[in-house]
């Protein structure tokens, strides 16, 4: 009989109690299938203000109220509520302290979009809690998981904090990155408020050019860390600016994929569309794209297609590319949809943009979830021109909704997509192979003129909804990837 683990999930978000992209959902997918297997699974996030108390039942805990955190000379004081994740018994612990946490933004000011000059103080006190949490609730976990630049100093706390603190004699870590392109850069001096002395090889492994590195801190010292790509770690490889990362860890690098959670992400069952589809039902799926029209004040009509955009403003998700092409774009048959962050510089082109061809073009410059998947369920195209794509979540989310994605060949993005042949009648999306205006154009104009088929378009559809996305090898990647790191503090 295996081993049942005590597993810590650390996440900066969650879903449904806060999410800003993929990895929400993805962390409170895996959780609730350790659960079902008969793991002991908890989780630790943060209590944002977009965090509904009354909604999701938070609970305060008498023995976890007033807890004591020193940052640097100051002692803080938090709270920590309990809760579950809906429909399982996955409980979920939230670090309350409205200072820092009580904000419109999770990490940006939504007026600026500019990230919080406090975020390592927030997140310092973040990861102090998280250690200070489990001693006052006295359970010890096997292995605690962390997640992306944000937790990336509980390993880092673990080994130079608390190395000589019994509680976590015996407690592993894993650290999971997802994406590179965020690290937790911050100015050398919030070392201090760690309440570590600057050891020799700290400066050697931490710092470079007065700044510290929360993710690669994370990475240095986790006794195991993964991704969920191989194929983006290849990438970043070949890029001069993450080349650092790879050299002490490239041979210890795992790889798991990470798994669609069919409950949130179902065109049968989905509550956040109006109109329920399946690939037998696809005029439902035109009234969902009526009403998205209507929405943004778009005519309504069959004829041409609806493409639609998801994306932060970065150019590691193409916005630099949609940028250069989407005059061109819009002067062919289309209308397009784009949901985003704010970002000064580029809403006002997007902005000018949209005066220009006022009936072509509808947007919104925040997320919200019900929004994505109306529009996910409602578009006929999504275009997702990643230049690095480390999980490829979005481009399978399209497809189960029947929503034909525009990818660049890159990362995951590809690994459940394959180019449509009309002659074969076989793919269900649209692949180009050079990051550039010229090839991203010309892929475009091939799938204008497959939508002018309509019998031809439906098979791209069934194509998309007809096929298994589901990653099993997932659950029992963790479970041996947990046990292995148990193995390295024993």
């Amino acid at each position: 009989m295996k081993k049942k683990l005590k597993i810590l999930i650390v996440s900066p978000e969650i879903a449904p109690f806060s999410k800003t992209n993929n990895i929400a959902e993805v962390n409170a997918s895996y959780p609730k299938r350790l659960k079902d297997i008969g793991h002991d699974v908890r989780i630790i996030t943060p209590q944002y203000r977009s965090v509904n108390e009354r909604k999701y039942t938070l609970r305060d805990v008498i023995r976890l109220k007033d807890i004591d955190v020193p940052i640097g000379s100051d002692v803080l004081k938090i709270n920590v509520k309990s809760s579950f994740l809906p429909d399982s018994k996955v409980q979920v612990y939230f670090i309350d302290y409205k200072p820092y946490f009580f904000r419109e933004g999770l990490y940006r000011d939504s007026d600026t979009n500019e990230a919080y000059s406090d975020n390592d103080k927030r997140f310092i006190l973040f990861s102090k809690s998280v250690m200070e949490t489990l001693k006052k609730l006295q359970w010890q976990p096997d292995v605690i998981h962390c997640n992306e630049w944000q937790t990336g100093l509980i390993p880092f706390l673990i080994k130079y904090k608390y190395k000589k603190d019994t509680f976590f004699q015996h407690v592993s870590t894993l650290f999971t990155i997802r994406d590179f392109t965020h690290q937790g850069k911050f100015n050398s001096q919030c070392i201090s408020l760690l309440g570590i002395e600057e050891a020799a090889d700290l400066k050697d492994k931490f710092f470079n050019n007065e700044t510290f590195n929360f993710l690669k801190a994370g990475m240095y010292t986790a006794d195991c860390v993964n991704t969920t790509s191989n194929k983006y770690i290849k990438q970043l490889e070949a890029n001069a600016t993450y080349k650092e990362f790879f050299k002490s860890r490239k041979d210890k690098i795992n790889h798991i994929k990470d798994q669609i959670d069919y409950n949130v992400w179902s065109s049968v069952q989905d509550p956040y569309i109006p109109e329920n589809f399946n690939v037998e039902e696809l005029e439902n799926k035109e009234k969902n794209k009526k009403i998205l029209l209507e929405k943004f004040n778009l005519k309504s009509d069959n004829a041409v297609p609806l493409f639609s955009v998801i994306s932060y403003f970065i150019d590691e998700f193409g916005i630099t590319l949609i940028k250069e092409s989407i005059e061109t774009l819009l002067k062919m048959n289309m209308h397009l949809i784009i949901i985003t962050s704010r970002d000064d510089e580029y809403y006002d082109f997007f902005n000018k943009l949209k005066k220009k061809y006022k009936n072509r073009i509808g947007i919104q410059d925040y997320y919200e979830v019900s929004l994505e998947h109306m529009v996910v369920a409602g578009s006929d195209i999504m275009l997702l021109p990643i230049r690095y794509d480390s999980t490829g979540l979005s481009s399978v989310y399209s497809l189960l909704y029947g929503t034909i994605p525009v990818v660049y060949d890159s990362g995951e993005s590809i690994e459940n997509i394959s180019q449509y042949d009309s002659k074969k009648k076989i793919g269900n999306g649209f692949i180009f192979d050079d990051f550039s205006k010229e090839s991203l154009v010309s892929c475009v104009k091939n799938v204008l003129d497959t939508y002018k088929n309509k019998e031809v378009w439906q098979n791209v559809i069934r194509n998309a909804m007809t096929v298994d996305y589901t990653k099993q090898e997932t659950i029992k990647g963790y479970e041996k990837l947990y046990n292995k790191c148990i193995k390295k503090v024993y």
